[in-house]
């Protein structure tokens, strides 16, 4: 027997008033509750496990046949969608909205669906969260030889001496050293008198071999 709230005759629960406590009784099949017969606000009346109401009841089940019978007006939005014409009445689906989406294309999509915030777009929605997923995870996985996670991160490794990507101290020429690597070749861009002109040439490099492969890939 499941412990139940201490609930009072009176009690308002949405649209449900407790008016009196039917004791213990079997409510499942192989559950027993404290049940309550309630009235609703719209005249009738009916019997409730104390463990739902509020939670999982608050209606005699009005509020389910008030949603199916509301017919939602064009202009209503859903999301991305937007009502263009009530389409008529599918049996077991129940109302079917012509809808626009704010990307130009339209679809048919169901009352149900529109009220619970399953449908919100014509699938373009669940393209682009598609699309900036597998972005991320591309991010974190070696393509042609490329992490491309690394390539478009500014991170310096911990060793760096310069606080630039690519950039260290040579201290057998006491220059500053650059280089890049990408796609598995490690490429030398020369010892440099000045840092600034090290970073220019880093730049320079990751510009032509970076930009140009990121661009393609989509990022």
């Amino acid at each position: 027997m499941s412990k139940h709230r201490k609930i009072n005759i009176g009690d308002v629960f949405g649209r449900l008033t407790v008016m009196e406590d039917l004791g213990i009784q079997q409510a499942f099949p192989t559950k027993r509750h404290r049940m309550y017969r309630c009235n609703c606000m719209c005249g009738k009346q009916t019997i409730v496990a104390g463990t739902l109401l509020g939670k999982l009841v608050n209606s005699c089940g009005c509020i389910k046949r008030i949603f199916r019978s509301t017919i939602y007006q064009p202009g209503t939005r859903f999301g991305r969608l937007v009502i263009i014409s009530w389409r008529g009445s599918v049996r077991t689906k129940g109302h079917r909205y012509q809808c626009k989406c704010d990307c130009g294309k339209e679809k048919y999509a169901y009352h149900y669906n529109l009220r619970a915030g399953n449908t919100t777009s014509c699938g373009c929605l669940h393209d682009e969260l598609f699309y900036e997923t597998s972005k991320s995870k591309n991010l974190n996985s070696i393509v042609d030889g490329t992490h491309l996670g690394r390539i478009k991160s500014n991170t310096v490794n911990r060793n760096n001496t310069s606080g630039f990507r690519g950039i260290n101290w040579h201290r057998n020429n006491n220059k500053w050293y650059a280089r890049i690597t990408f796609q598995g070749i490690s490429y030398s861009l020369g010892y440099h008198d000045d840092i600034k002109d090290a970073v220019k040439a880093r730049k320079k490099s990751e510009k032509e071999l970076f930009g140009k492969y990121l661009k393609q890939k989509g990022f």
